[in-house]
């Protein structure tokens, strides 16, 4: 029988904490109590990241330029705004695109938008924003550079 079967993820980092722990001078239910209390913000954080990378737009490189890449279409296609704001003509594949960094999206109404250098953008359509409401959950945060 293999260890995966033996014992779950959760179990085998609390274990490893725990000793971690009493090789630090504590007493068995001390080290277990802080394993569990550091296990479980580890957690959170984990789900923290992945919500916030699963509400992003990508800054990629495609042929030596920086785009912002807003949506993938239903044929499996890259949608890309320049560091303009204009949509880009084509629809690359997007193994032809090199990742950059994330740029984090924000909800309003049930839409995503993200900011950039040059404005607010919709994450669904790629259209600038210029509605107020929308604009101000940006308020005082850094805009994202693609150029």
């Amino acid at each position: 029988m293999k260890n995966e079967e033996l014992f779950s993820e959760e179990e085998l980092n609390i274990d490893f904490a725990t000793c971690a722990f009493m090789l630090e001078g504590m007493k068995y239910d001390e080290a277990h109590k802080n394993a569990v209390n550091e296990y479980k913000e580890y957690r959170s954080y984990k789900k923290e990241v992945s919500d916030m990378t699963e509400k992003s737009v990508k800054v990629v490189r495609y042929n030596d330029n920086l785009y912002v890449w807003y949506k993938t279409n239903t044929s499996g296609k890259a949608q890309l705004i320049n560091g303009e704001g204009n949509k880009f003509s084509g629809t690359p594949n997007p193994d032809k695109l090199t990742f950059v960094r994330s740029i984090p999206c924000k909800e309003f109404n049930n839409h995503h938008y993200f900011m950039t250098a040059i404005g607010c953008f919709s994450a669904t359509t790629g259209r600038k924003i210029v509605n107020t409401d929308i604009l101000n959950i940006f308020k005082n945060e850094d805009q994202n550079k693609i150029r």
